[in-house]
């Protein structure tokens, strides 16, 4: 979702007032394809290579450094003042009548590397559409490498420390309507599926 209208100013005060942004792909892009909040970086275009390749800069446990596939739309970027927490491998060709490849995907040239995760004053922005992968295919390394982003906005200000917790955990925090007060759930239950469609939780292990 593009950053325009009332999204767009609610952006730019957010940021006003001390927050940080962590973008991907087109969102933060106002009307004219422009960053709406200081990335460190200017938006170029989309890019012409898919799938292509992403290469973090910091440490990916348990992979190590590599290069991995992200499929989607991906945008072309020139930094300026950020900081590069991750490059993008492009392949060699791009797949046309002329040119053709055995593999699943055409292999990356790593002398072919371009930005692609940028740390800014406002925030993080990363180029892939890494949502959009995540949802469809559920890849360890999209969730890692935002995991990685959101700690380093976070910094200092991470209240939430639950080194146990798995991905099937479930914390919600709301707030009473008049009152200055919060309510923070925490929910662990494992499913299993029983049946065709019906997911199952049948015992409560203890989380500490």
């Amino acid at each position: 979702i593009q950053a325009v209208g009332q999204l767009e100013d609610k952006l730019k005060a957010f940021v006003k007032s001390g927050g940080k942004l962590l973008a991907t792909g087109k969102s933060a892009l106002d009307s004219n394809n422009r960053f709406t909040c200081d990335f460190g970086a200017d938006f170029i275009k989309k890019s012409e290579l898919s799938p292509s390749y992403l290469h973090p800069l910091f440490d990916t446990p348990p992979f190590g450094g590599a290069d991995f596939v992200v499929y989607g739309d991906h945008f072309d970027i020139e930094v300026s003042t950020g900081k590069v927490l991750a490059e993008r491998s492009d392949p060699y060709f791009k797949r046309e009548n002329g040119n053709f490849c055995s593999h699943q995907h055409t292999p990356f040239d790593p002398n072919k590397r371009a930005p692609a995760i940028v740390k800014g004053k406002d925030g993080i922005y990363c180029s892939f559409s890494i949502f959009s992968d995540y949802a469809k295919y559920g890849r360890l390394i999209l969730s890692i490498v935002f995991c990685y982003m959101l700690d380093l906005l976070l910094g200092e200000n991470k209240t939430l420390q639950m080194p146990n917790f798995t991905e099937k955990g479930i914390v919600t925090l709301m707030k009473r309507n008049g009152k200055n007060v919060l309510f923070q759930h925490v929910l662990y239950a494992p499913t299993f599926r029983a049946g065709e469609s019906i997911d199952v939780i049948e015992s409560l292990p203890t989380v500490t």
